[in-house]
């Protein structure tokens, strides 16, 4: 076989190849399982309910999850101008002061409406599945402590 033959039959494997794996992530994407039905801030903590309950909680969450929605944007655009602050060249002290605080009072205003919405959905549940959200909490920093070691 001549080099030009063999470069054509590997771009062919090639673009075969390439081809199946983007099949395989399209498919994936439109009709794998969907990972989020819940808003990510407020899914967590009914995901080890049973069906009847998290379908009597989704339209809650989705309620709570737009109104905290733009919270959550703020704390994110003041982490962007922290970022941008502390790799400024040179330094500006009083720009990444500035930046860290607006990070700080944007994250504890995103965590005190987080734990205010929370607590709506956790008043509405019964004690196993108060139980269950209980579980899942310790379960999730227990995996934390041990992934950083």
């Amino acid at each position: 076989m001549t080099q030009s033959r063999l470069m054509t039959i590997a771009l062919i494997v090639s673009i075969t190849i390439n081809l199946l794996f983007l099949g395989a992530f399209i498919g994936h994407r439109m009709w794998g399982p969907q990972k989020h039905r819940f808003p990510p801030h407020f899914g967590w903590m009914i995901q080890k309910l049973d069906e009847a309950t998290r379908e009597e909680l989704k339209p809650i969450i989705e309620r709570e999850a737009k109104r905290i929605s733009p919270l959550h944007k703020e704390m994110r655009e003041a982490q962007r101008q922290f970022n941008e602050a502390l790799t400024s060249e040179p330094l500006d002290e009083e720009a990444l002061d500035k930046a860290i605080t607006e990070v700080r009072e944007t994250s504890a205003a995103f965590q005190t409406a987080m734990h205010d919405k929370a607590m709506l959905i956790i008043k509405r549940m019964d004690i196993e599945e108060r139980e269950k959200v209980a579980a899942y909490i310790r379960e999730r920093a227990g995996h934390k402590h041990r992934s950083r070691e």
